[in-house]
């Protein structure tokens, strides 16, 4: 049933199949496949390297499909891939800038053997900076600052075989600063004030510790004390300003830990032991709420073969398993690489397979989480709002720039409904409770967000 008027139109949306997990509050936050059909490329995979969102709140993954490796963006309903051709070489990670155009590296070469970053800018795949500025080994870590500056990390080196940071300023790539370490670097990160931050398996040629560094004030700078015993894999940032680092190295109880650098110290995230991971951690993430995210190859329980590997979640006060228990993940396989956004969704990807054998990209909806964040850098003129959330049933819309489209997806990534729009404002009536993902299409942008339906 449809109810409008000449001053706001109204959409009523009735679901005829309603999923059973809608009609137990428990199993809001249940773990899921992102689209669930047979026919989507997530499901074709066998492998899934990286996953980033961009600031609208489009989701990219890096995947490989036999001998065929392609970035495959997710358009809501199904996954479609970027380009006309593959990429024969592997992805180790992509990221998205503020303008929505999508950076690819690994071990992406060129006939001559150097390595380049790909750089998708909306309709094609072109290299990324000049041929003149070409790298000669592995990328494993991209980083974009609130500048535009794309930074490339892996195991390439300069003329006296040091690691080194590659900064490109969209033109040429160049060393970065006077980075003096051995061996790689694996993960890097830039906070909103410019600073980046590296880790590895880096050793300052004073020292024996991996370490993570930070340039600042136009120098690197070593975070001393970490004393890590292992690998660093991934770093990640809190709007805090609070760094974490994890990876391969181990407490003294020879678990795995999240480690934390705050007020000039490193400390073990949860205190002592409080994670116990049984397994290496690949990847960290953290949400608006400064929630941290990580997962790898540990797993429930006492970790044994048969346990299944999990996302863990630190919110503050301890760690716990995301979406545990009714709807924990229950992953069959390693989990790689994590992403967030601004509704508080964690998407995760790896070499865990459903039931039809395929890799896939899973997500989970923090249903906790009540406050929408902001979309950082959305230009106040072209603001949408999408209020209240939650919501009983009513659900209002407006936009300072004019509404093109107003899409309804529910938590399977089907289609509850559209509405077209020639104004600023509209209004949705939801009688199914649930989580659904409202996408809003604009003159000047696509708007994604998470609303919660409560139900009279």
């Amino acid at each position: 049933m449809i109810k409008q008027n000449r001053m706001k139109p109204f959409l009523s949306i009735s679901l005829l199949i309603c999923s059973l997990l809608w009609l137990n509050p428990a199993y809001t936050q249940t773990w899921q496949e992102l689209d669930g059909t047979d026919t989507s490329l997530a499901l074709k995979a066998t492998n899934i390297s990286s996953i980033a969102v961009d600031k609208a709140g489009t989701i990219y993954a890096a995947a490989r499909f036999g001998s065929e490796y392609w970035v495959a963006k997710w358009t809501g309903t199904v996954w479609t891939k970027l380009g006309n051709t593959p990429f024969y070489d592997a992805i180790n990670v992509i990221k998205t800038d503020k303008h929505g155009n999508v950076y690819a590296a690994g071990e992406l070469k060129l006939n001559g053997g150097l390595h380049y970053v790909a750089q998708w800018n909306g309709s094609s795949w072109g290299r990324f900076g000049d041929s003149s500025s070409l790298l000669n080994a592995v990328i494993f870590a991209l980083a974009i600052d609130t500048f535009d500056n794309v930074y490339a990390g892996g195991n390439f080196s300069a003329g006296t075989s040091l690691t080194y940071v590659a900064k490109c300023n969209g033109t040429h790539w160049s060393q970065y600063g006077a980075l003096i370490a051995n061996y790689q670097i694996n993960a890097l990160a830039a906070d909103a004030a410019g600073n980046l931050y590296a880790g590895g398996t880096l050793a300052p040629l004073t020292g024996s510790d991996n370490a993570v560094i930070k340039w600042t004030n136009g120098q690197w700078n070593w975070l001393s004390g970490l004393q890590a015993n292992g690998p660093i894999i991934s770093v990640a940032l809190d709007k805090a300003g609070t760094v974490y680092a994890a990876g391969l190295f181990t407490n003294t109880a020879l678990n795995y830990y999240v480690a934390q650098y705050q007020n000039n110290t490193w400390s073990e995230l949860g205190g002592n032991n409080s994670l116990k991971a049984s397994g290496k951690i690949s990847s960290l993430a953290t949400d608006p709420l400064n929630n941290v995210f990580a997962a790898g190859s540990f797993r429930r329980g006492t970790g044994q073969p048969f346990d299944p590997y999990y996302v863990a979640k630190f919110d503050g006060t301890s760690w716990t398993e995301t979406g545990y228990p009714g709807s924990g993940f229950f992953a069959n396989g390693e989990i790689n690489c994590l992403a967030t956004d601004h509704n508080f969704n964690v998407y995760a990807g790896g070499l865990f397979s459903n039931t039809y054998n395929k890799k896939y990209v899973a997500y989970w909806h923090d249903t906790s989480a009540t406050t929408i964040a902001p979309v950082p850098g959305l230009n106040e003129d072209l603001r949408v709002s999408i209020f209240p959330n939650p919501s009983a049933g009513t659900i209002n819309i407006r936009s300072n720039d004019r509404l093109n489209s107003v899409t309804v997806y529910n938590a399977l990534g089907q289609i509850a409904a559209q509405v077209a729009s020639t104004t600023h404002n509209t209004s949705l009536f939801i009688t199914l409770p649930g989580c659904y993902i409202i996408t809003v299409a604009t003159s000047h942008q696509t708007y994604r967000q998470t609303v919660v339906v409560t139900g009279y």
